[in-house]
């Protein structure tokens, strides 16, 4: 299958068929080729400042593939190169280069084997983005302010989705929720979400799903299980939360190992009913007995806990500025287990 650049700027210029920067789409020719034409191995290079939404974009059914995923990236905002001379270099991968989608009260609506890549997306209502089975999400930001707090989510994601190298921040609302299984979260920045009611980090309601490599800074729950089995929670930094890890009865088989547990003011691992085969170790917790670890973890078998576990103010760079490198003084520095990776 041939595929097929198109190039966006928020104005549009020309004839505005995309087919060049001089006849870059618009946003409003943008939506009618996402809900009208994308297809497997599309790709939509988008600059230029914000795109405001006047209506809902849902290309709901519309594809990419496996072998030839739908992509949107962003791009810098001096780029010329055009359709497949533009390379990595050009990818807006600092945020202050970064297109914004302004989606106000409307929604943004993917489905299968997209990728988005270097862009922003700002909204006021539940589910701002929303994909179905497979999409990528890399170095984009997400920033929601809706009036009400329950049950919203800045992302909404179902099944084998990978979100990488994120920002989430929101007045109101939780970062991501996972809605079905097998989805990936890595190296992803989730910030103040402090709502009592609706501040999550990362929500799951599905099993099978991976965290890791993530920092979670001043959210009332930094990750809520919903009760769901099967989860890898691994070389996490959590800072300034409620509870850090908030799970429902029933929550088992989780893997929690090599994290940093800081200023958690409830409980760092909370499980209100303590289910088979979790598994708690090589922790670092800030409370010499651990209090802040493991409050309500029950300590009957098959529960796995304290295993090489360290204590002490983990000492970080700046966490105040978001800063959370730790040196080779810090008490957790070089604590941790190492795991090896099958080729």
């Amino acid at each position: 299958m041939a595929r097929t650049y198109h190039h966006v700027t928020s104005a549009g210029a020309g004839t505005k068929s995309g087919a060049s920067w001089a006849n870059a789409m618009g946003e409003a020719e943008l939506e009618t080729d996402l809900e009208g034409s994308l297809g497997a191995g599309d790709i939509y290079y988008v600059k230029d400042g914000t795109f405001t939404l006047d209506s809902t974009i849902d290309f709901s059914a519309r594809n990419g593939t496996q072998a030839e995923p739908a992509t949107i990236i962003g791009v810098k905002s001096g780029t010329t190169n055009e359709g497949a001379n533009v390379t990595l270099s050009d990818f807006s991968t600092d945020d202050a280069d970064k297109p914004k989608f302004d989606i106000s009260t409307y929604n943004f609506i993917g489905n299968n084997y997209v990728q988005f890549m270097c862009v922003e997306f700002e909204g006021e209502t539940n589910n701002t983005v929303e994909t179905n089975d497979y999409c990528l999400f890399w170095k984009c930001n997400f920033n929601q302010d809706y009036a009400s707090s329950a049950n919203r989510h800045c992302l909404l994601v179902n099944k084998g989705n990978i979100i990488d190298d994120c920002e989430f921040t929101s007045a109101k609302a939780s970062g991501v929720m996972l809605y079905s299984d097998y989805n990936k979260v890595i190296n992803c920045y989730f910030y103040d979400i402090p709502d009592a009611t609706g501040g999550r980090g990362v929500t799951t309601d599905y099993h099978g799903q991976m965290i890791e490599n993530c920092i979670f800074d001043n959210c009332s729950l930094q990750i809520d299980t919903n009760g769901y089995d099967g989860t890898a929670v691994r070389f996490n930094t959590f800072n300034d939360g409620a509870y850090d890890i908030f799970a429902d009865s029933g929550s088992g088989s989780w893997c929690i190992t090599n994290n940093i547990f800081e200023s958690s003011s409830n409980g760092a691992v909370h499980f209100t009913t303590q289910a088979d085969s979790n598994w708690f170790d090589n922790n670092h917790g800030d409370d010499a007995r651990c209090n802040d670890m493991w409050d309500g973890v029950e300590t009957t078998s098959p529960i796995y806990k304290d295993n090489n576990v360290s204590t002490g103010d983990p000492d970080f760079d700046d966490a105040a500025g978001g800063d959370f490198k730790i040196s080779s003084s810090s008490p957790c520095y070089g604590t941790g287990s190492q795991i090896s990776k099958g080729v």
